[in-house]
C-alpha cells in the first residue's frame, strides 16, 4: 500500500538479474518449443503478466503504468501484444519469439520498477541493449556471423563484465562463424542467447558472481551496482575489487598508513580468521567476549573484548591497525556500553566467589587437620 516507505519498497524490489529469472520462468510457463511459442498461448502470457502486477512490491502508480501494457488500445490490441509482433488471430498460426517476449516483459518490469532501476546490475542493461540492437537489425537488414562478431567485440570493449560475454560469443560462433557473411535466422541466434541468459541470471542471482557481489557490497558497504562495476573492472578478482573500493571509500587510511594497507589482502584476512590467538591480548579465541571479529575498516581480526575496549565514550572505535576512526551504529554502541557496565558487577561477583572458595577450602583443611 501507499503507507510503505520508498526505502522499504527498495528492500523488497529485486535487482534486475533476478527479474530476468522471472521472465525466463514466465517464458517456460508459456509452453514454448525451444525459443518460439505458439500465439495460442497469449491468454496464458497475459494472465502471468497480470499476476506479476498483483504481487509486485511497488506503489499503485507503477502498477497502473504496467497495466497500461495490457489494456486494449485503438487497434484492438494491448501494447504488450504489439511488442510481441502478433495479432492474436488464431487462423494465422503466429509464433512468439523469445527475444521479443523478453523485450516486451522487460518493458513491463521496467514500468513496475521505474523508481528502482538504480539497483540494476550493469550487465543486465548491456544485454537488453544488445537484444534491442539485434531485433532492429533483423527488421532492417541481414544478420550475419561477421556482423554479430563485430557487435559483440564492440560491446565487450565497454562492458562492465567483459568476461560474461565470452560464453555468448563462443556459442554464437558455433551457429554463425565470425567470418561468415551468410544470413542467419532469428531462431538460430535466439537459442544460444536464451541459454546464455539463463546461465548468467543464475550466476548473478544464486551462483558465484552473486556471492562475490554480496561479499564486496557487505564488506565495503556499497551498492550492488557499484560492487558489480568494481568487480567487472577487476576481471572479477574479488581482492582487487575490495582494494579499489577501499581506496575510494577510505583514502585517509591509505595516506596515513600505506604500509598497513599495502600488506592487506582478503586472503590474509581469511588466514587471520583461522588463527586461534587475538593479536592484541594474545588470548585464544573462544565463544563469548573472546570470539573473533573481523574489522570493517581494514579487515584485520581481533577478539570482541579488545574491540570493545577500543571504543570510547562517544561510541567511536579507533582501529589499532589502520588508525581509522569509525563511529559505531546506535545498536552497537548501546550494546557496547551495556556490556561494559554489566561486566563490572559481574567481576565483583566472580571475585567474591573466588574469595569464598578459598575461605571454604582453608576451613575444610583446618577441620581435617584437627580430626584424630
Amino acid at each position: 500500500g501507499s503507507r510503505i516507505s520508498t526505502a522499504a519498497r527498495a528492500a523488497l524490489v529485486p535487482p534486475f538479474m533476478n527479474v530476468v529469472g522471472k521472465i525466463l520462468r514466465d517464458w517456460r510457463a508459456s509452453a514454448p518449443s525451444g525459443v518460439t511459442a505458439p500465439a495460442a498461448k497469449l491468454d496464458s502470457i497475459l494472465e502471468r503478466a497480470l499476476a506479476r502486477i498483483q504481487t509486485a512490491s511497488t506503489d499503485e502508480a507503477a502498477q497502473q503504468d504496467a497495466r497500461g501494457l495490457l489494456a486494449v488500445q485503438g487497434d484492438g490490441l494491448p501494447p504488450l501484444l504489439r511488442m510481441l509482433r502478433v495479432t492474436g488471430d488464431p487462423s494465422k498460426e503466429e509464433l512468439v519469439h523469445f527475444l521479443r517476449f523478453w523485450q516486451a516483459f522487460h518493458e513491463f518490469w521496467r514500468r513496475l520498477r521505474q523508481a528502482f532501476t538504480c539497483l540494476d546490475e550493469p550487465v543486465a542493461e548491456e544485454a537488453a541493449e544488445f537484444r534491442d540492437t539485434l531485433l532492429r537489425r533483423f527488421e532492417t537488414g541481414e544478420v550475419t556471423g561477421m556482423w554479430l562478431a563485430k557487435e559483440l567485440e564492440a560491446l565487450q570493449s565497454t562492458s562492465a563484465d567483459r568476461v560474461a560475454w565470452h560464453a555468448l560469443e563462443a556459442a554464437i560462433a558455433e551457429v554463425a562463424p565470425g567470418d561468415s557473411e551468410e544470413a542467419v535466422r532469428l531462431e538460430d541466434v535466439s537459442e544460444p542467447f536464451f541459454q546464455w541468459l539463463s546461465d548468467l541470471s543464475f550466476d548473478y542471482c544464486r551462483g558465484g558472481r552473486n556471492a562475490q557481489i554480496c561479499c564486496v557490497r557487505d564488506v565495503v558497504g556499497c551498492s550492488r551496482p557499484e560492487a558489480c562495476l568494481h568487480l567487472g573492472s577487476s576481471n572479477w578478482d574479488i581482492e582487487e575489487a575490495l582494494r579499489s573500493l577501499y581506496t575510494k571509500k577510505c583514502p585517509q587510511a591509505l595516506e596515513s598508513q600505506p604500509p598497513a594497507f599495502a600488506s592487506w589482502s582478503s586472503s590474509g584476512a581469511r588466514l587471520r580468521r583461522d588463527e586461534v590467538w587475538c593479536p592484541i591480548c594474545i588470548q585464544p579465541y573462544k565463544d563469548g567476549s573472546h570470539q573473533s571479529v573481523q574489522l570493517r575498516c581494514c579487515f584485520q581480526v581481533m577478539c570482541w573484548s579488545c574491540r570493545r575496549k577500543l571504543v570510547d565514550h562517544e561510541g567511536i572505535f579507533r582501529c589499532p591497525f589502520c588508525r581509522t576512526a569509525e563511529e559505531l551504529s546506535l545498536a552497537e554502541a548501546s550494546f557496547n556500553q551495556f556490556a561494559l557496565h554489566a561486566r563490572r558487577p559481574l567481576n565483583r561477583v566472580v571475585g567474591f566467589a573466588r574469595g569464598a572458595g578459598r575461605f571454604l577450602g582453608e576451613l575444610s583443611a583446618a577441620i581435617q587437620a584437627d580430626l584424630p
